[in-house]
């Protein structure tokens, strides 16, 4: 339902998600000065302009509700954790990429012991887990390090290598219009909260396509 978008509702948006006027210039297609005069209160948004901001700002999580006010989605992130939260998590991926019908799945983690622990199997059974992923979609992991047994590399991923500086503690995944951190603690199952939020999965694939453009292929076979 298309409601009045106010000064005060774009002004609260931006600082909930952290973005600049120029950020949000560059997702709406408005012009600098357009979005610092609605803001102002100078200028009511057109229908047309409305609409666009209302779309950019739900697309990125939020809702707008009485009172001018903002806030995010209840919806928009879920945890699995638990003795089912891999197979959720899974679940979840390959119901995402089927629905989208396109797209791949990214991976950023630091190594491969690493994405075994993620996906909490023994090395002995983690290439079944590899290839399910790979029989969904075309399947892209960075890593910063190359694996110590090329046997761990499944055929059905592609990998490559970037700086350990790219990779930061926490390790992601990419996937059509999600993308879900995974966290883990040793000795216990991994966790995975997954957020369905566009517009932030779009900036993340962004940026790993840019780290995957500047990486080093792992040439690596079973």
């Amino acid at each position: 339902m298309e409601v009045v978008v106010h000064a005060s509702q774009i002004k609260a948006a931006r600082a909930i998600l952290d973005w600049s006027r120029k950020d949000l210039a560059r997702l709406t297609g408005l012009g600098h000065t357009t979005i610092r005069r609605l803001e102002s209160g100078d200028v009511s948004p057109r229908d047309a302009t409305n609409s666009i901001i209302q779309q950019v700002i739900e697309n990125a999580g939020l809702e707008l509700i009485d009172g001018e006010g903002v806030r995010r989605r209840s919806d928009v992130i879920k945890m699995y954790k638990g003795r089912d939260g891999l197979d959720q998590f899974l679940e979840d991926i390959a119901h995402t990429v089927r629905k989208k019908k396109s797209g791949d799945i990214a991976i950023m983690i630091k190594s491969m012991d690493g994405l075994v622990q993620a996906l909490r199997v023994s090395p002995a059974d983690c290439l079944k887990q590899f290839d399910m992923l790979g029989s969904i979609a075309n399947v892209k992991c960075l890593l910063a390090e190359v694996p110590k047994l090329a046997s761990l590399a499944p055929a059905s991923f592609e990998f490559r290598i970037t700086h350990k500086e790219n990779i930061g503690p926490a390790s992601y995944f990419i996937y059509g219009d999600r993308y879900a951190n995974a966290l883990m603690e040793f000795g216990k199952p991994s966790e995975y909260v997954v957020f369905s939020i566009p517009a932030t999965a779009q900036s993340h694939h962004d940026h790993f396509s840019l780290l995957w453009e500047n990486a080093l292929p792992l040439s690596a076979k079973r």
